[in-house]
């Protein structure tokens, strides 16, 4: 009984370490997929992001935690931009509001220096 007390207690720890970690920054290709529903919105096709869009930006807000997180996405943002079509960049910062989502993104221009995100 005693055993099974500590295999038991020291699952729950390594559990607890496993959730507490945090990840390495997504992949672009994830962040360009959780996005891509913003698109009519950052077209101004649209007045609010769509529920698709606010559920993407959910997805991503545990990344804006660190700051490798947040220049890794914004460097992904950025090098994609030119390739998404017209879209107004400037809306992006609006998305979080909109969706109700605490995390503050910055305006993504071609000019923006990600480090300092």
């Amino acid at each position: 009984m005693r055993m099974a007390g500590h295999l038991a207690a020291t699952l729950l720890v390594a559990a607890s370490i496993m959730i507490g970690a945090t990840s390495s920054p997504p992949p672009c290709e994830t962040v360009l997929q959780d996005l891509t529903p913003c698109l009519t919105f950052l077209a101004a096709n649209e007045q609010s992001p769509s529920t698709g869009c606010c559920s993407g930006v959910r997805t991503l807000a545990p990344y804006s935690q660190k700051q490798a997180d947040r220049t890794t996405v914004c460097e992904c943002l950025k090098s994609y931009a030119p390739s998404l079509g017209p879209i107004d960049m400037s809306l992006i910062a609006q998305i979080p509001k909109k969706c109700s989502v605490d995390v503050n993104l910055p305006n993504i221009s071609s000019d923006i220096d990600c480090s300092k995100v």
